[in-house]
């Protein structure tokens, strides 16, 4: 009787640092940052030829994701909003001033990404990018 209850108080020790073990791979987990933060460089194949730029994307507090895309006519960068990033798909708008609000939709593959922007008036455009 006495080994029994000596191996029962042993498994559950074990069993009790396994618990442990894994809420600390859960915390850890919990803290990984976000695959898409970081600086993306982009391209959009225009009717008027190529324009390129970059995304620069943020993890805020609430753990939502910011961005500020800069290009070639946007030096000083725009600010993104309406970020979803859902099924590996980042869907955004930014205002580009002249052409007013454009609707951007990418699929994410690793470090990469392709899709479409949506501009008044002129429809839909290619747009592909890299993690830099």
């Amino acid at each position: 009787m006495h080994r029994f209850v000596t191996t029962l108080l042993l498994f559950a020790l074990v069993a009790t640092a396994g618990c442990s073990g894994a809420k600390e791979v859960a915390k850890e987990a919990a803290k990984a940052p976000n695959p898409l933060v970081g600086d993306w460089t982009f391209q959009i194949d225009s009717p008027q030829g190529p324009y390129a730029g970059t995304i620069a994307l943020t993890e805020n507090e609430g753990g939502s994701l910011d961005g500020v895309l800069t290009g070639d006519s946007l030096p000083g960068g725009v600010e993104m909003t309406n970020l979803v990033f859902e099924d590996n798909k980042l869907i955004f708008k930014f205002d580009s001033g002249e052409y007013g609000i454009i609707d951007t939709q990418v699929l994410v593959t690793g470090n990469a990404f392709a899709g479409t922007i949506n501009v008044g008036g002129v429809g839909d455009m290619p747009i592909r990018g890299s993690k830099k």
